[in-house]
């Protein structure tokens, strides 16, 4: 059984904060994002849509990581700044250069992104200012014609009376952070025809400490360029639908019949495609093409999809070897059956947990970042508690894990999760429970309509349960009691007969 990692083993992340205002169904949001980040509310009430742009964030920028750029997007700056392969010659050649070599190399100072070379600094600044990557990867991801069709107010014609910047724009903010010191933010607003994206990023931003660097040691333009990569890290981010189970299920029809439709004459047979989000697109591509990431699995989080299939799944979900056309396709072997059977063929809850479980078999790695809709479809409570618990251990194995939610069963055993956290920290131990959750590793938001987004507390006696469900539970108890009673009277006492 997977144990609570060590804090100390646990792969730091940075503190990413992201609000927005009249997004979506969302009137207003401001959520940090903890190691577990529970959704919760009625539906249409923007869950989804608040995963979505966490999803996308991710992917325009990196990762969240201390730098808002990909690799690609830093290394051809980097190239474009020398013009040339790197060396010491064409270092030589640059001032700015020499000067960030000499901040580099200067004893008990920290080298700071205002140390960066000039112009490479600002082509940076000028990317993170750019509004197009931006709004592309949020029509992408949305699916949709123009970023103007999130704003929460378009579906309202403005009054002829009203200016663009009378009407309430929509604003994102999304801020990344590491040990208390900000490291660079985006905030875009958007009215119904205007698109404004600014960028920062903090110039007093370390990116080698002086106490990392050994007074002999002299670093070039070489490890120059290193450093500056070093900070975008490996971190992947993962979205698995709400649709998962049936996407599991027809993928290779799907994928086919993509496949069909691009070619030209399938594209003048069905000129107006329907179209995919990013998110569900990018989570058929993860299935067509396993192990594209390509690195060592991760022991611990092997050991969770292994304990779901054991606990919950009483077999083996495989996969066979790609077909002819590439698509691979998923089976489930039962414990006391001899051969596989098609995920066609095999129960709804079969299929939800087989995309999560292949993924944390085949792609998920500490430092990444998992969303999850509704971890707890198809489940039996018992199955959804348990759910509950391997999401605590992805926790503890160093993935970000964000999930959206309608079950109780659910948040009450994450509330029993953080009781045996503080049981933990008083010392005590629960019936050997190698696993628990702090109160800074979750928070639980509660998405309500036309109505701010706010956060529900962990409290002792309620856990992190919003009040509307103990007010649900006590009508259909007080409703039930009633009825009893009624019963009771109009039989005077007497039981049913047995049929």
């Amino acid at each position: 059984m997977p144990r609570n990692t060590n804090a100390a083993e646990i792969p730091k992340h940075t503190d990413v904060e992201i609000s927005v205002r009249n997004f979506g169904p969302i009137p207003e949001a401001t959520i940090d994002l903890r190691p577990l980040t529970v959704f919760v509310g009625p539906s249409n009430t923007g869950k989804t849509y608040f995963s979505m742009l966490i999803h996308a964030l991710h992917g325009i920028y990196a990762g969240f990581s201390r730098f808002p750029w990909s690799p690609y997007t830093l290394w051809s700056f980097l190239r474009l700044d020398t013009q040339q392969n790197v060396s010491e010659d064409v270092a030589q050649a640059d001032d700015e250069i020499l000067k960030a070599l000499d901040a580099l190399n200067t004893p008990n100072r920290p080298f700071t992104f205002s140390d960066v070379p000039l112009k490479i600094s600002k082509q940076l600044q000028r990317q993170l200012d750019n509004p197009k990557g931006l709004t592309e990867g949020l029509e992408h991801y949305f699916d949709l014609d123009a970023v103007s069709d999130l704003i929460r107010d378009m579906q309202r014609a403005p009054d002829p009376s009203e200016t663009e910047k009378t009407l309430n724009p929509m604003e994102v903010l999304l801020k990344v952070n590491s040990e208390n010191q900000n490291l660079w933010s985006i905030n875009l607003e958007a009215f119904h025809s205007n698109i404004n994206i600014r960028g920062h990023i903090n110039e007093d931003m370390v990116l080698h400490s002086a106490s990392e660097q050994a007074a002999e040691e002299i670093l070039g333009f070489e490890e120059l360029l290193e450093l500056l990569r070093t900070p975008l890290g490996l971190s992947e981010r993962y979205y698995l639908p709400a649709a998962r189970s049936g996407i599991m299920q027809s993928h290779s029809v799907i994928a086919s019949s993509l496949v069909a439709r691009s070619t030209r004459a399938g594209i003048q047979r069905f000129p107006e495609l329907q179209t995919f989000s990013g998110s569900i697109a990018d989570f058929l591509q993860e299935l067509i093409h396993p192990q594209r990431r390509r690195l060592p699995p991760n022991s611990d989080i092997q050991a969770i999809a292994d304990a779901l299939e054991a606990d919950v799944l009483s077999g083996k979900i495989e996969v066979r070897k790609p077909t002819p056309q590439g698509y691979p396709e998923f089976l489930y072997r039962a414990e006391d059956m001899e051969t596989e059977i098609r995920l066609t063929r095999a129960s709804s809850m079969v299929s939800e947990l087989a995309a999560f479980v292949l993924f944390l078999r085949s792609v998920v790695r500490p430092n990444d970042t998992l969303i999850i809709e509704e971890p707890e479809s198809h489940l039996h409570p018992g199955a959804q508690s348990t759910m509950a618990v391997a999401l605590a251990r992805l926790v503890h194995a160093g993935v970000r894990v964000i999930v959206t939610t309608h079950s109780d069963w659910f948040l009450e055993e994450l509330g029993n999760l953080l009781r045996e956290g503080e049981l933990n920290e008083l010392g005590e131990q629960v019936n050997d429970s190698p696993i628990f959750l702090r109160k800074a590793q979750i928070g639980v938001w509660h998405f309500e309509k036309n109505q701010p987004v706010k956060e529900i507390a962990y409290n002792r006696f309620a856990g992190v349960e919003p009040q509307a469900y103990g007010d649900i539970a006590e009508t259909l108890y007080n409703r039930s009691a009633n009825l009893q009673n009624q019963l009771e009277v109009a039989t005077g006492g007497s039981e049913p007969d047995d049929e």
